[in-house]
């Protein structure tokens, strides 16, 4: 009997304490209601792995084993890209070789800090070695023989690279008009010229001193070109413009040998 009164007691100790809204109970029912909170705002579980940069490789077709190592530091290799789309970090090219590709071109044409980092390919390996994508002034593109009109010698994009990440537009405010047979693809052509401060005129160039006529062997006859240099409109072969975003420096010289007259 006694056994019984005292749970008798103790449901109703119980009972008085939810309907007098004891301080026990109501800790009790405050805690539940801040784990049904909290397991509501949690953010489902994801195996995804966090991409910390997207790579382009231009010059040499890469590897699986290149694919493998990128894995290691969680990049992604980019694939069927024609251009450089802007989700792109990183563009690899090969070492001790820079060629005008158009991905090169167009990476170059990108001022400031935030355009995509410029490197050979040891970078890869050595990222997957430290687990993380290493700084990119370490692994600065080179060329042992890069060929221009001058003939062989060294080519370093390390202060071509410095000059581009400083923000520098090489053709702020210049009016460019191109000719029928550039070599380039037009759409990625204006691409770049936009990248750099330039605008593309659609009609014929006017005697301006922002006008510039970009053309090549097969326009040099021209009677546009003709009429322009009889205009004083600058006059460059297309050559002025790769290779000044290589060098990430125009010449503008009187005498330069890009310029036709």
């Amino acid at each position: 009997n006694n056994l019984k009164s005292t749970g008798k007691k103790k449901d109703l100790i119980q009972r008085l304490r939810s309907c007098s809204g004891h301080p026990e109970h109501l800790n009790e029912i405050a805690a539940r209601k801040r784990k049904r909170v909290n397991k509501k705002e949690l953010p489902a579980r994801t195996t995804k792995k966090k991409v910390n940069c997207q790579i382009v490789i231009t010059g040499y077709e890469p590897s699986k084993r290149d694919a493998n190592l990128m894995e290691v530091f969680n990049a992604t290799l980019l694939k069927d890209t024609k251009t450089i789309p802007e989700t792109c970090t990183h563009l690899i090219v090969k070492k001790g070789v820079i060629k005008r590709t158009l991905k090169m071109l167009l990476c170059m044409s990108i001022p400031g800090r935030e355009s995509p980092r410029i490197v050979h390919e040891d970078w890869i390996e050595s990222s997957a070695n430290q687990l993380k994508p290493l700084d990119a002034s370490d692994f600065i593109p080179f060329d042992k023989k890069y060929i221009d009109r001058k003939g062989c010698h060294r080519l370093h994009l390390g202060d071509a690279l410095r000059r581009r990440d400083s923000g520098l537009q090489l053709l702020h405010r210049k009016q460019i008009f191109l000719t029928k047979n550039i070599g380039l693809p037009t759409k990625e052509l204006k691409q770049i010229i936009q990248n750099q401060g330039g605008k593309v005129l659609s009609g014929k160039p006017k005697e301006h001193q922002t006008t510039i006529v970009i053309t090549n062997n097969k326009d040099r006859s021209s009677r546009l070109v003709k009429a322009a240099i009889k205009g004083n409109i600058d006059v460059f072969d297309e050559s002025w413009l790769t290779n000044g975003l290589i060098n990430y420096e125009l010449d503008w010289r009187p005498k330069s040998e890009y310029r036709i007259s």
